[in-house]
């Protein structure tokens, strides 16, 4: 994958989510930005679309960083890119429970969140959060040490299994609900 969308020497960067003031994508281009200047083979991938594409689009040129950032638009074959990234990051202004966070982790990487992510998310020691009130350089802090991380990276399948994401552990929580739900009606 890496390879087919010329990113071999390259650190890549990416978001998962549409294209809405809710994600924060023109912070996260600016944050981008200022990355980049440090460290100029970082590229950032924003996998997903919605309303704020084409103004995006707008944005990234006239920042002159078309050859950093790409929309890859709304994909189904996400997993194989998350397999391309080196980082994950998720400024988002608000969230719930964003399972691209859970499926980050999942595959191993280094994730830089805004804080106001919920840390219910949180299974691995992948995870760094930054609230949006710092500088800018706290984020270029914070992705210069998930990137020193990329060499030791590893699958957290282990962690997932353990986490209350895995599939065994959600099927006996709907159990639980359904029994607590069944008996207190019975009597």
């Amino acid at each position: 994958m890496r390879k087919e969308l010329g990113v071999d020497d390259k650190v890549v960067v990416g978001t998962v989510g549409r294209t809405s003031i809710q994600k924060n994508p023109y912070f996260a281009i600016d944050v981008i930005e200022k990355v980049h200047q440090s460290n100029p083979s970082i590229v950032y991938w924003w996998i997903g679309s919605g309303e704020l594409d084409d103004q995006l689009r707008a944005y990234v040129e006239k920042k002159g960083l078309g050859k950093v950032v790409s929309f890859l638009g709304s994909r189904d074959d996400v997993q194989d890119l998350y397999q391309a990234m080196d980082v994950f990051f998720l400024p988002s202004l608000f969230e719930g429970l964003p399972l691209t966070g859970v499926e980050a982790q999942a595959m191993g990487l280094p994730s830089i969140l805004s804080a106001s992510v919920t840390d219910e998310l949180v299974y691995t020691d992948l995870v760094k959060y930054v609230s949006l009130d710092e500088p800018i350089e706290e984020w270029e802090k914070a992705f210069k040490k998930a990137i020193e991380r990329i060499p030791q990276r590893r699958a957290y399948t282990e962690e997932l299994k353990q986490s209350v994401y895995s599939a065994e552990d959600a099927g006996k929580n709907m159990t639980k609900i359904y029994e607590d739900l069944l008996a207190s009606k019975l009597r």
